[in-house]
């Protein structure tokens, strides 16, 4: 931490500055940038980028897919919010989140609902189909949920492991 500290001040070029201004500049610059890119400056560019992707039909697909994604994640109306526990068989469960609980517009049965399996140490992850009655939804913080299936289960939050007294 202290080198970090060092460095960051040794990147201002005047003599005699207080301990410490290599971050208060960083901080003071980054907050800047961000509420320069969230207004009048960003939306011109924004635009420009945006009609640029919407050109590119393979780029537009995997730009909107990766968009909604992250949306579904920190957006106002985030999709995983509800986490599950799926029955696979043969003993194998698996968690997710429900995304989609009406998937008949994909001519699917009434009793189906999309449920997204992430993977761990990584942001993608596999969409199932899966039957209703596989499911158990889980009382559980979806954050702490989440941080339990990227880490591969080595979360040391205890609130997400079940115990065999509640199978």
């Amino acid at each position: 931490i202290y080198k970090t500290f060092v460095f960051l001040d040794d990147l201002i070029p005047w003599d005699n500055k207080p301990p410490g201004a290599g971050l208060v500049i960083l901080v003071v610059l980054l907050t800047g940038i961000g509420i320069l890119s969230s207004s009048f400056i960003f939306k011109p560019i924004n635009t420009w980028f945006i009609r640029l992707i919407d050109r590119v039909p393979l780029l537009k697909t995997i730009y909107s897919a990766i968009k909604d994604l992250l949306f579904a994640f920190v957006g106002k109306k985030k999709k995983f919010n509800q986490p599950v526990l799926v029955t696979m068989g043969n003993g194998l469960e698996k968690i997710g989140f429900i995304t989609d609980e009406a998937v008949s517009h994909l001519d699917y049965p009434a009793d189906k609902v999309a449920v997204y399996f992430p993977f761990s140490f990584g942001v993608m992850g596999s969409l199932f189909i899966v039957r209703k009655d596989m499911i158990v939804l889980l009382d559980k913080n979806v954050t702490d949920i989440m941080k339990y299936i990227v880490s591969a289960g080595v979360s040391e939050n205890s609130s997400v492991s079940r115990n065999e007294n509640e199978k």
